[in-house]
């Protein structure tokens, strides 16, 4: 199966960056996953996919389960919210390595907090994704695991060094087209509109909303209906058919495609003052945008 991925063809030109060339590589699921049983497609959903693996299963089990029991619900959504704070976590340190350079200080306040939810999944219970299951939510005490040093470490020199390079509110994306394209962090936190800052904060919100769900379960869900699982990168949906208890078809959508359509609108109508600006910014754009995928941007000849 092809990987994942994405290329951009950037070229520079009088204070605007004009797309030469786009390419996005999705995996064909389907025909990994046609005539299995379902505990088969849970396995399979598990090889996959490296980002967003709760979420997936969440879609996945909703599809498959005819009853839900709401203390196991709780536990589910507590393996996402678990998902959207390690990898908001880690978007936000691989854009401040990009921006700061690497230190043993942003390292270890990553291992830490790293650690800290390993010690959390680890407690969620073996049986959770099986569809009939009857499992409780986890007990976690307040400021476990504790967010205020990761951020501390990570985000505030991030959006510090942004604000003195006036790179903050770069990249402005309105309102109204976050919403129509996107799903993620910057839409659900209705930025309006949308800079480059303000996606990175969007994340660290969300952070600290989804610790909050994740010590109080029950007032929040993940899943927004039959295979609609609301992921960290955005909303993930999960469609199939059945005959026999076989898949006779599987479809997924992931929201990288509406995020990276949107980062392209954004860039058709950027200006910037420097071909060397534009180059440090638009790396941690896409960081900001958070994908499913690792995109690779490269510059037509230019000097």
């Amino acid at each position: 199966m092809e990987l994942t991925a994405a290329r951009l063809l950037l070229s520079w030109d009088e204070g605007r960056v004009y797309e030469r060339e786009w390419q996005l590589t999705l995996p064909n699921v389907a025909p990994h996953l046609e005539g299995l049983c379902a505990e088969q497609v849970r396995r399979q959903l598990g090889l996959l996919y490296r980002l967003c693996g709760q979420a997936q299963l969440r879609a996945a089990v909703s599809l498959q389960s005819s009853s839900f029991d709401p203390a196991t619900e709780m536990a589910r959504d507590q393996a996402v919210w678990l998902e959207w704070l390690k990898e908001h976590g880690w978007q936000l340190y691989r854009a401040h390595t990009l921006l700061l350079g690497e230190s043993d200080a942003s390292l270890k306040a990553l291992v830490r907090w790293q650690q800290s939810l390993q010690r959390c999944q680890s407690q969620l219970p073996t049986a959770l994704w099986q569809p009939d299951a009857k499992v409780p939510p986890l007990s976690i005490p307040p400021r476990h695991p504790d967010l205020v040093p990761f951020l501390a470490q990570i985000l505030t020199p991030l959006l510090t060094e942004l604000e003195q390079r006036d790179w903050f509110h770069a990249c402005i994306t309105p309102e109204a087209e976050v919403q129509a394209m996107e799903t993620g962090s910057a839409a659900r936190q209705r930025l309006a509109p949308a800079t480059l800052g303000g996606r990175f904060q969007a994340m660290a919100n969300e952070m600290q909303q989804a610790l909050t769900r994740l010590q109080d379960p029950g007032g929040h869900t993940t899943l927004l209906g039959p295979g609609v699982v609301s992921a960290a990168r955005g909303q993930l949906r999960h469609q199939a058919q059945w005959q026999q208890e076989r898949v006779q078809s599987y479809h997924i959508e992931i929201p990288s495609t509406d995020l990276l359509f949107s980062l392209r609108q954004t860039l058709a109508q950027q200006r910037f003052a420097s071909l060397a600006q534009a180059r440090g910014i638009i790396p941690l754009l896409v960081l900001a945008y958070a994908p499913c995928l690792e995109v690779a941007v490269n510059w037509w000849q230019q000097e």
